[in-house]
């Protein structure tokens, strides 16, 4: 096999596995994302579990304040964490992108590199034959 070849396959391996990677990378966010917003949904029913709680018994909203304040933090911490995961998911489709069009890149690289390579195999080809015959004809 051609060197030339041999090298193109080697980098197109080498992106692929980059792809991979980013994939791993882009689900795991993603497995996070899903963590988080459960983790808001059980907060927000905390906050209305609480706030019916004190409406039922109003000496308990001495502690509320306290509690939703609590609850508020989380959220804008939960709020935060969500925001950056989409940033750096975003991130990661950029190089996906970029990665899967060096990848077709590199695909039509190598079939021209194939096609020029035929073509070479079939011109020598053509030569031996063209010897042949030259050969042949001498000899009748």
């Amino acid at each position: 096999m051609n060197k030339k070849i041999k090298g193109l396959e080697t980098l197109e391996k080498i992106n692929d596995h980059k792809l991979d990677e980013l994939r791993l990378a882009l689900t795991q966010l993603r497995v996070r994302e899903e963590q988080i917003q459960q983790e808001k949904t059980i907060l927000r029913e905390r906050e209305m579990r609480e706030k019916s709680i004190t409406s039922d018994h109003p000496y308990m909203g001495q502690t509320l304040a306290a509690y939703m304040e609590y609850i508020d933090l989380q959220l804008r911490a939960i709020d935060r964490e969500i925001h950056q995961l989409n940033s750096d998911m975003e991130t990661i489709l950029e190089e996906m992108r970029d990665l899967y069009q060096n990848g077709k890149k590199l695909e039509s690289v190598i079939k021209q590199v194939n096609q020029e390579i035929k073509k070479e195999e079939l011109q020598q080809e053509q030569k031996i034959m063209d010897h042949l015959a030259e050969i042949r004809h001498r000899v009748l």
